[in-house]
């Protein structure tokens, strides 16, 4: 009862926290758009962040701001099936672009309440997001409560987060339903996990991948035992989950390769983008400076730029971590940290390919759903039931 007592506590605080920090930043973005006397009424193609040294909006949020769809979202739902039924192209529907131009329509009469819409999409993003992570890792990764709540703080206070939560872009919602996704995998809950697949999906069509990694390879609750081994002595369930470990890399490589066919692949900028995304600041600062404007209103900026700092000193944690674990203390992955492992690294590989395709760099948008999984190895190393072999 008393450890109920202070969970239920926990998911109240880190609630408080997710709300206040959204609030302060929000509050914050206000005053750059009120200082900067400009309201998201426009359209550009370029970089907000380079043309402006204290910018007031994304580029893409003024493009979903100002989102005007040519058709409804019914037709244009049926449109892209039968496209994809007749010539096997999937294509992206903008269902964020739909829900924000709702949204606008609806709450906000006055272009000069912007930051109405953010109610609607960052900010309960924000909330839902910490309580997701806590439940993850108390009850999936089996943390106690206490290292539940210190590594949510850690991961709610990343600057891409923050960003995020304060923003109406769709990122935040992202990472929601990719962890809507590990819980109802680690449930095997099939009814939930395909409705969460389907909205994520519409959202950012090849997010549909790490939801299908996440299905095959997160241990299955009733596999979960004491001994540092999802699968005990089940031999049946040792060699659905070495075909689940094939499945996984077959279903990623098959739709890299389909993506190639495709688009085409820059083949010289996979590195680069591979080592953003498993090493950002490594190689990243060598062709762009990680230097911060230190302007409270070139907020915008310097989010991004601190995100990578977070990444880099994230990953020399994990790796550090993962050499003592195996260099040091002679320590080899157990079951569930096997399973964390590949799926971080298909996961990796996957959004750094896609995005070599497409536009051949990464953001710090985009590298955090890689974090995240990668943060769930950095996790189950610390479960409660992880104990010497």
């Amino acid at each position: 009862m008393m450890a109920k007592k202070r969970i239920i506590g926990y998911y109240l605080f880190l609630l408080f926290l997710s709300t206040l920090i959204g609030i302060v930043f929000i509050l914050l973005r206000i005053e750059i758009s009120e200082k900067n006397e400009e309201l998201p009424d426009y359209v550009t193609l370029l970089d907000t962040t380079e043309i402006s040294r204290e910018p007031s909006f994304y580029t893409d949020e003024l493009f979903y701001f100002n989102f005007s769809p040519q058709e409804g979202f019914t037709e244009a739902l049926r449109y892209r099936f039968d496209r994809f039924v007749k010539y096997r192209l999937p294509e992206n529907l903008n269902f964020w672009g739909y829900y924000t131009s709702f949204i606008r329509k609806t709450f906000v009469r006055d272009d000069r309440n912007w930051w109405s819409v953010l109610f609607f999409t960052g900010f309960p993003g924000l909330l839902t997001f910490s309580v997701l992570l806590f439940r993850i890792l108390n009850s999936v990764l089996m943390l106690d409560p206490n290292r539940s709540l210190a590594f949510t703080l850690i991961m709610l206070l990343n600057p891409n987060v923050i960003m995020s939560g304060a923003s109406w872009l769709r990122d935040i919602w992202i990472y929601n339903f990719l962890l809507l996704a590990v819980l109802s995998s680690y449930k095997k809950d099939i009814k939930v996990f395909v409705c969460v697949t389907i909205v994520q999906s519409l959202i950012r069509l090849y997010m549909f991948v790490p939801h299908i990694l996440a299905w095959l390879l997160i241990p299955q609750r009733s596999h979960l035992t004491s001994n540092n081994s999802v699968l005990g002595k089940d031999e049946h369930a040792v060699r659905q989950n070495n075909l689940n470990y094939l499945k996984a890399v077959l279903i990623t490589f098959g739709v890299i390769g389909l993506f190639y066919a495709l688009n085409g692949l820059n083949i010289h900028r996979l590195p680069i983008i591979l080592a953003q995304n498993f090493t950002p600041v490594i190689l990243y600062s060598a062709f762009k400076g990680l230097v911060p404007r230190f302007s409270l209103y070139s907020f915008l900026y310097d989010i991004d730029v601190y995100a990578w700092y977070w990444f880099a000193i994230f990953y020399f944690v994990l790796y550090l971590r993962l050499f003592i674990r195996i260099a040091v203390e002679r320590r080899l992955f157990d079951d569930v940290e096997k399973n964390f492992f590949l799926l971080f690294i298909l996961t990796g590989l996957y959004m750094g390919s896609l995005h070599t395709f497409y536009i051949g760099f990464l953001v710090p948008r985009v590298v955090f759903i890689t974090i995240i999984y990668a943060f769930f190895l950095l996790c189950a190393g610390c479960r409660r039931y992880n104990m010497k072999p």
